[in-house]
């Protein structure tokens, strides 16, 4: 078993402006109230975590450069149940297409996998299971994937959320800095052999909203939808960063 050593930082999307502490410029001097104070983590017990230990790790998997971008099928992208118990607003719409749509994006453009389907298809199988609450990557076989010309099966976990937010005022209106993190595992099982592979990616957006758009909030257990689906993406990229390292022949 090898790996790289050493948690990497949180992949940074779409950074949106940042509340500021200003004194006396003009008369829009902003205030920031409880920066870090109010926030919601969601970690599966310990036992539940394969890739603690290492970021990546290939069991007895190793790829020849050459031999990439692998045919691949996605069965699965899943939510830890920490993760849902804490955030059942990930299976809202609204949430979950945004995820889907910058997971698939990220796997398609990694170079590691060559998806044997339409991009359009897997977003919306992605969007299904995440409607569902789809429970964690097995790595088992799965019925419905192409038999004859899948090598190889992804599945995805999101298995650790942060998010912490601070009530922000700019002259006589209000807002919310919020911060969001994702963390994700991604799988490739060999299907001929069982080998495989995982590694473990982090994402994070920090973003600050209007009053209106902070009372929208509420409706999703404290999730904006575009900072989930950013954090996610980035979280799968620097996942599969990771396992291409972890995977490929020296």
């Amino acid at each position: 078993m090898g790996g790289n050593s050493g948690l990497q930082p949180p992949a940074r999307a779409n950074r949106g402006p940042l509340a500021l502490l200003l004194v006396g410029v003009g008369c829009c001097s902003q205030v920031v109230l409880g920066l870090g104070c109010a926030g919601t983590v969601a970690r599966p017990p310990e036992a539940e975590m394969p890739w603690r230990q290492e970021d990546g790790y290939a069991d007895r998997l190793t790829l020849r450069r050459e031999d990439l971008p692998v045919r691949a099928y996605v069965v699965e992208l899943g939510i830890s149940a920490a993760v849902l118990a804490a955030y059942p607003g990930l299976v809202e719409p609204q949430v979950g297409f945004g995820v889907a749509e910058r997971v698939v994006e990220a796997l398609y453009g990694s170079g590691l996998f060559r998806l044997v389907e339409e991009k359009a298809d897997v977003t919306e199988r992605v969007q299904e299971q995440l409607a569902r609450g789809a429970g964690g990557a097995t790595g088992q076989e799965n019925t419905d994937a192409p038999a004859a010309a899948v090598a190889y099966l992804v599945y995805g976990e999101i298995v650790d959320v942060v998010t912490q937010r601070a009530e922000t005022v700019t002259g006589i209106s209000g807002g919310v800095r919020l911060a969001t993190r994702v963390r994700i595992q991604v799988r490739i099982v060999e299907r001929s052999s069982g080998r495989a592979g995982a590694a473990m990616g982090m994402g994070e957006v920090d973003l600050e909203l209007g009053a209106s758009a902070a009372a929208a909030l509420q409706r999703l257990g404290g999730l904006d939808p575009g900072s989930v689906a950013g954090a996610t993406g980035a979280a799968v990229e620097q996942a599969v960063s990771t396992l291409r390292r972890a995977v490929i022949a020296p």
